[in-house]
């Protein structure tokens, strides 16, 4: 190095590293060095306590890495550096007491990573960093109190760590990676962004030692000016923090919150902005935190929501949470005795497991659970027995098949009347049957009434009823037994007739049977009378071969087969099939057999009795049925009622204009509802006060003749069908039919000259 120094060589075109090495005391003989136009490492020095040799470096290029030189106790040599670098790590320096000589930095493109400085007081050498553009670490320094070298920092890029989620070693040995000594963040209060994720604190308890946060640290509010987070946010395995003030202006969380083993936490109430969480959700080992107050705003969790060893006394700040994407996990909180905090939880991707909570009491929080995932599991909770809210989605009041869990369920090893499907399933009721005891009809609607029903589960009252009534119905189907033959496309047909009318609301079922090799290598489509092309097998599994069941009940179809249900059901239904997979191995099938069934149905719910179901068709016949709607579900149902909607009177007619000729009148009507069949007849009858004339026609217009001209009639129309004849329409002013010397109407030849 000194025969280096000695040529005055003032610039290193590349890198320029220093160690490791026994020998080097001081690096006095550089002092001729400008610039390192890439990277600058010292490193393993052991002998080196100062950089004065450096005292005329004015720029390194990329990167600066000063680690791993126990008796480096200053970084003087560096004062002449400016502007920009692409990242800054100093770390392992025990004897480093501050960075002051890095006052001439005002960026850094890349990382920043001040770690395992054990004598590190001060950080204020970095007070002219505005930005980092990747991630800061400021981990295990334990003499370090305050973060006021931060005070123009207004954005990372990346993750900001104080501390991390993993341990620190240094000669071997073990350390945790917070900073032992640092009471508060305040000189972060220009921070308004963090690209990646926020880390505050260590790795949880079941990682490495106790006190491996920052465990001095008292509270949260020189984080004040944050308004974004994009990632996860960790905080964990701080002793001493109490509150989250100073993350007030958070409104989501992009990746997933962690907040684990801060024994002295007592709330969440600085996070009372946040509606989101992108990803899991983690209380876990918290032993001063009763309640989670400050969440209840969030509504849904991207991923898994898991609380665990905490002293919670209840869940009643998750109170909006509607859905859980991963899995839910609540287990070993020794004090929680419900679950009603979870009482908007409706489904949860993954696995259920409520495990080992002793004093838990009841389940009546998952009332609403509709779905699960994966497993389902109720187990170990000694105090447990009150697990009707599961009934639901266990599937009573039978169990499986009619459960909602698509895994496995396990209820065992709690208290009395929760230890098994059976027993929890036993202890519901639920609401009792009711009876329609009439039905009446009006035009196109039909009321329903029906005496209600009761229950005693006061978990699962009744909310209303549901009225529901089918009427005309087709079944078609067809056996063509044709061949499919790689990339070959077929098409079948089935014709319905006779379903009309157009735009009532019809549930359609697909059936089809076809035997294949390998049925994701069928394409299949189903195009409606009007047009319409739905996608019903776009290369699906059925997990073996053959492709036989019914959309969408015990097949899935790709597009909604509830897209048409209000389209016009007469015409012809087209099925098209394509094996569309052409490989070495010929796979190729038959389609047996496909159908269609189509039933009208007519639908409302409402409070209580009478229900008026609207948008039946007259003269047709209904079969009605009536159920309570509960948390169970809707069930369970009437017997069917059935009525018969009648025809009626046309409706009055109205004239909607007039016309004569010599000795004749002309009558041009309309009516508005024809009583549910067709018009068979009209009937017009003018009068002059003391002679009357009629006239009838099966269409409009009708014509009355044998008229005296000059004279003034006014005219009435009926209209008759298969029931009978409607009320005559309203009488015309006065017509005055005239003779015409040419043949013509004078009022025509009148219009002519015009």
């Amino acid at each position: 190095m000194d025969a280096l120094g000695a040529t005055g060589c003032d610039t290193f075109v590349g890198h320029l590293i220093i160690g490791p090495s026994t020998d080097i005391t001081n690096i006095d003989s550089l002092v001729s060095i400008t610039t390192v136009t890439y990277s600058l490492s010292i490193s393993g020095n052991d002998l080196l306590s100062n950089l004065d040799g450096l005292i005329n470096l004015s720029s390194v290029g990329e990167d600066i890495s000063i680690y791993d030189n126990p008796n480096l106790s200053s970084l003087e040599g560096l004062a002449g550096l400016s502007g920009s670098v692409r990242s800054l790590s100093i770390y392992r320096n025990e004897a480093l007491t501050d960075l002051d000589s890095l006052v001439g930095i005002t960026e850094v493109r890349g990382n920043v990573d001040v770690g395992a400085n054990g004598a590190l007081v001060s950080i204020d050498g970095l007070a002219n960093v505005v930005s980092v553009g990747s991630t800061l670490q400021i981990s295990a320094n334990n003499a370090l109190r305050n973060l006021d070298g931060l005070t123009s920092l207004v954005s990372v890029g990346g993750n900001l760590e104080i501390g991390c989620r993993c341990n620190i070693t240094i000669g071997g040995q073990v350390v945790g990676p917070g900073n032992k000594s640092l009471s508060d963040l305040d000189g972060l209060l220009s921070l308004t962004s963090v690209g990646g994720d926020l880390i505050i604190g260590g790795p949880t308890t079941a990682s490495g030692p106790t006190d491996n946060g920052n465990t001095a640290l008292t509270g949260l509010k020189g984080l004040a000016g944050l308004a974004s987070v994009g990632g996860d946010i960790w905080i964990a395995n701080n002793a001493t923090l109490s509150n989250f003030e100073g993350l007030e202006k958070l409104n989501s969380v992009n990746g997933y919150l962690h907040i684990s083993d801060n024994d002295a936490l007592s709330n969440l109430n600085a996070l009372s902005g946040v509606t989101r969480i992108g990803g899991d959700l983690v209380i876990y080992g918290n032993k001063s935190l009763a309640n989670l107050t400050g969440l209840e705003n969030v509504a849904s969790i991207g991923g898994a929501l898991d609380i665990r060893y905490n002293a919670l006394l209840d869940l009643n700040g998750l109170a909006g949470v509607e859905s859980v994407e991963s899995y839910l996990v609540i287990e070993r909180n020794t004090l929680l005795r419900d679950l009603d905090g979870l009482g908007s939880i409706t489904s949860v991707g993954q696995n259920v497991g409520i495990t080992s909570n002793p004093s838990l009491e009841n389940i009546d929080g998952l009332a609403n659970l509709q779905s699960v995932g994966g497993n389902f599991r109720v187990e170990g909770n000694p105090a447990l027995g009150g697990c009707q809210g599961a009934a639901p989605v266990i599937g009573w009041p039978s169990g499986t098949p009619e459960d909602n869990v698509s895994g496995s369920m396990t209820i065992s090893s709690n208290a009395a009347g929760c230890n098994s499907i059976p027993e929890i399933l036993a202890s519901v009721s639920g609401p009792t049957q009711p009876v329609i005891t009439q039905a009446t009809t009006s035009s196109n609607s039909i009321s329903v009434v029906f005496t209600p029903s009761t229950t005693t589960d006061t978990l699962f009252p009744v909310t209303g009823y549901s009225a529901s009534c089918t009427g005309s119905d087709v079944d078609v189907s067809g056996s063509p037994a044709t061949d499919l033959l790689d990339n070959t496309p077929i098409q079948e047909t089935l014709t319905v007739t006779g379903y009309d009318p157009a735009s009532v609301l019809s549930s359609i079922e697909v059936d089809i049977d076809i035997t294949h090799s390998d049925p994701s290598d069928l394409y299949i489509t189903l195009t409606t009378p009007e047009g319409t092309e739905l996608v019903l097998w776009n290369q699906g599994s059925t997990d073996g071969e053959d492709l036989i069941g019914t959309f969408p009940t015990t097949l899935t179809p790709v597009d909604s087969l509830d897209d048409v249900t209000r389209q016009t059901m007469d015409g012809d239904w087209v099925l098209s099939i394509e094996d569309i997979d052409v490989g070495p191995i010929v796979r190729e099938g038959v389609l047996n057999s496909w159908g269609i069934r189509i039933t009208e149905e007519l639908a409302r719910n409402d409070s209580g009795s009478p229900i008026e179901v609207s948008g039946a068709t007259r003269g047709r016949d209904y079969t009605c049925t009536v159920a309570p709607v509960t948390k169970l579900g809707t069930t369970p149902v009437s017997d069917p009622y059935t009525v018969s909607v009648p025809l009626e009177l046309p409706s009055v007619p109205t004239i909607t204009s007039t016309d004569y000729e010599d000795g004749k009148i002309i009558l041009t009507v309309s009516v508005s509802d024809n009583g549910g069949t067709d018009i068979t007849g009209y009937e017009a009858t003018c009068t002059d006060g003391t002679n009357t004339f009629t006239g009838t026609s099966t269409s409009s217009p009708i014509t009355v003749s044998g008229l005296t001209n000059d004279v003034a009639y006014t005219c009435t129309v009926t209209a008759t069908n298969s029931v009978g004849t409607s009320s005559p329409s309203a009488a015309t002013d006065p017509i005055t039919p005239e003779e015409t010397a040419t043949g013509l109407p004078i009022w025509l030849l009148y219009q002519a000259t015009q």
